[in-house]
């Protein structure tokens, strides 16, 4: 899951196209989060990718130090709660 700088994603190449606003189930459970699906299309006929909301509120397992870690010790589904 790479992610890409501030000044990098307001350019005004890159759209929006769907967004994910959640918090975490263990930390810091008040404060709420989005992460939005941006799209840089290449050309006209450029497919929009899809956004798979449900994969991403298990979290991610591969990065430790990632706020949105998730890890198998917690025997949970989901790390995140949509909203």
């Amino acid at each position: 899951m790479d992610g890409l700088k501030k000044e990098q994603i307001m350019k005004p190449e890159f759209k929006p196209i769907d967004y994910i606003e959640f918090s975490h189930k263990l930390k810091h459970k008040d404060e709420y989060f989005k992460i939005y699906l941006m799209w840089f299309p290449i050309n006209k006929n450029a497919i929009k990718p899809k956004f798979y909301k449900s994969k991403l509120l298990e979290g991610i397992d591969f990065c430790i130090a990632h706020s949105l870690y998730h890890s198998e010790k917690l025997k949970l589904k989901e790390i995140l709660i949509k909203h």
